[in-house]
Parts: structure tokens; C-alpha cells; sequence
């Protein structure tokens, strides 16, 4: 795939696809928007796994882990942990100052402490969310980071040492057939469960990037039509959401040249992602959703979480992998030259 490409547009049709699947059960619509029987939701979410899989996969290749590791936690912490104190400083005390429950400083203290280390352990702040459709869950979409920041440790401490070719397609290979084994071994919600579908198709894109085959359309049409037959016959995440790599990194590489200006540089679908499920619930604290249907409901969302996801790119994400870049151009190889002068003036022993 070129450098110069599209991925950037298609993570933010993503993430705008993922605000469509959840305004159905946040505003208490009936049925759901899916595809082949697979919510579009779920696509995706499949989609930015793969995509994410094979950019890692080559983030992975091109630095040490120290550097690889500071680089992924500079694009997903911050902005996350910023995340949840404006859930609980901003919009939580928003919706109760239009009548809906109750929260308080503490609360929102709880829900911060209670999640930071990525993991959800708790959905809801205070007393706030108790009347709306889908209750007490101030961000439903937050859960997948900690199983894509998992995926981005399996993948930097697999390739510890020389990263060779080979040594990338076999752990990239082993590591999507342990995922398809692992999703026909396991069942329901769980922590195992969760982590092997999703890592389906984040093994795919890494596979992708790895074996770096030419991407053809006569390759990723057959592929998309296997993966929706796959998803109708209940093989979502060991077939489908595979296949979906592919043909997303495909179209990343085939759409036309100002498709590839989108984003490129200021990327705000982790933003649109992060902050869609919390503008869609305080819509939905305003009784929007009573008087307007899912589409124009997911329009509005869409509209009302772009100042948000831009504050977060602007403020938080972009600032935060400049500092990331900053250790790799400055602090550490002044640590080092700084380290070898103390070496050459500290006294030898006898």
C-alpha cells in the first residue's frame, strides 16, 4: 500500500457508522440497522481492528519497543482519560442541570478512577441516565480500546528482538489462527471471548501488512462477497470480519486522490468514536428521540459530536503525539550522549 492513501477517510466513516448502529437502541427505536445480519455497528468495529492491525503491524517494524509502545499509548490514553473526566465534569453535570438525576464531584471521580487502566469497570456516574432508553451507560463504545491496546501489546512483545520478515508473517499468521481457534472455543461476553474476535481481524491487517500482497480488486470483490455470505451464516468474526481487512485496506489504497486529503492531517474519527455515545445519551436525556426518527437522531449526533472529536484532536491527541515524537528526536538521544559523557568522566575501577 502507498504512503499516500485513504485510511484516515474510511476510520471516519467508521467511526460515523459505529454513532448510526447505536442511535437505534439509545433512542429506543425499533429493530437496528444491519448487514448480511450483523449490525453495522459491529463492521465497524471490525474494520478499525484490521485497519489498526496492519498500521501497528508497520509502527511495529519501523521502532524499538520503548518507542513503539510510547507511540501507541500517546494515541489512545490521553485522549480516553480525557474523555471519561469530561463525561463526568461536563456532560453528566449537564444532563442534571436539565432535571435528570443527580451526580456530583465524587462520582465523577469514581467513573475516572474506576476505568483508567482502559478497562470499563463501571458505565454510569451518579444518579444520572435512570430515564432514558438505554439506562445508566454514559459511553458504550470505550470497552474495545482496552482489548485494541491488548492486541498492540501481543503484537510489540511477539516481535521483541530482530524484526525480520519471516519472523513477522509467522507470528502474524500464528496469531490470526489462534484468534479464529479461540473464537470457535469460546462463547458469551467474557474477557477470552472478546479479545479473540476482535483480534480476528486486527491479526488479518497485521498478516496484511507483513505479507504486504498486492491489494486487487479482483481479490477484494471475491472477499467481500465471502464475508457477507460468512456474517448471514453466523461467521462474523472468524471469516467475515477477516476478510473485511482486506477489502477496507483495498479501498484505502484504490479511492481517488482527494479521498486521501481527508484526515491526513488532523485524523478526528478517535474523537468522533470516543465522544459519539455520550452526545447521542444527553440527546436522548433532552427527549429527542421522541420527536424525531433513528436517521434524522443519528444526523443530529453526528453534527453535535464533530466540535467534540476536533477539541479532542486539537487539544489532546495531536499534542500528545508531538510530545511522543519530542522523546524520539530529543530527550532520549540526549539521554544518551548525556549517559556516555558521565561514562567517559566518571573514574574507571581497579
Amino acid at each position: 500500500m502507498s504512503r499516500r492513501n485513504s485510511l484516515n477517510l474510511i476510520r471516519l466513516v467508521l467511526a460515523a457508522t459505529v454513532i448510526v448502529g447505536h442511535t437505534w437502541p439509545i433512542g429506543g427505536y425499533k429493530g437496528s440497522v444491519s448487514l448480511s445480519g450483523a449490525n453495522v455497528g459491529a463492521w465497524a468495529v471490525a474494520g478499525f481492528f484490521g485497519i489498526s492491525g496492519y498500521l501497528i503491524t508497520i509502527s511495529r517494524r519501523h521502532h524499538r519497543l520503548d518507542r513503539y509502545l510510547l507511540r501507541r499509548a500517546a494515541r489512545i490514553l490521553p485522549g480516553f482519560w480525557v474523555n471519561l473526566a469530561v463525561t463526568g465534569l461536563v456532560f453528566a453535570p449537564v444532563v442534571v442541570h436539565y432535571g435528570h438525576g443527580s451526580t456530583s464531584l465524587n462520582a465523577a471521580g469514581n467513573y475516572l478512577e474506576h476505568n483508567a487502566t482502559l478497562r470499563m469497570h463501571t458505565n454510569h456516574i451518579g444518579h444520572t441516565l435512570s430515564d432514558v432508553p438505554f439506562p445508566r451507560v454514559w459511553n458504550g463504545s470505550l470497552w474495545t480500546l482496552y482489548y485494541e491496546f491488548a492486541c498492540y501489546l501481543i503484537i510489540g512483545l511477539a516481535l521483541i528482538g530482530a524484526v525480520s520478515a519471516l519472523r513477522m508473517r509467522l507470528t502474524a499468521s500464528v496469531f490470526l489462527l489462534l484468534s479464529i481457534v479461540g473464537v470457535e472455543l469460546t462463547s458469551g461476553d467474557g474477557l477470552a471471548a472478546n479479545l479473540v474476535r476482535l483480534a480476528c481481524p486486527f491479526a488479518a491487517g497485521a498478516l496484511i501488512a507483513a505479507v504486504r500482497p498486492r491489494l486487487d480488486w479482483r481479490f477484494a470483490l471475491p472477499a467481500a462477497v465471502v464475508a457477507l455470505v460468512a456474517a448471514k451464516l453466523g461467521q462474523f468474526y472468524p471469516i467475515a470480519a477477516p476478510l473485511l481487512a482486506y477489502v477496507l485496506l483495498y479501498l484505502g489504497d484504490a479511492l481517488p486522490q482527494w479521498c486521501q486529503r481527508v484526515g491526513a492531517d488532523n485524523d478526528i474519527s478517535y474523537g468522533v468514536y470516543i465522544y459519539g455515545f455520550p452526545v447521542q445519551q444527553t440527546l436522548a436525556t433532552w427527549g429527542l428521540h421522541r420527536h424525531v426518527g433513528p436517521l434524522l437522531f443519528a444526523l443530529i449526533s453526528l453534527a453535535g459530536v464533530l466540535p467534540w472529536a476536533a477539541a479532542s484532536w486539537f487539544l489532546v491527541e495531536k499534542p500528545s503525539l508531538r510530545l511522543a515524537r519530542l522523546y524520539d528526536r530529543v530527550i532520549e538521544p540526549g539521554t544518551r550522549r548525556l549517559a556516555t559523557a558521565t561514562a567517559r568522566l566518571t573514574p574507571g575501577r581497579d
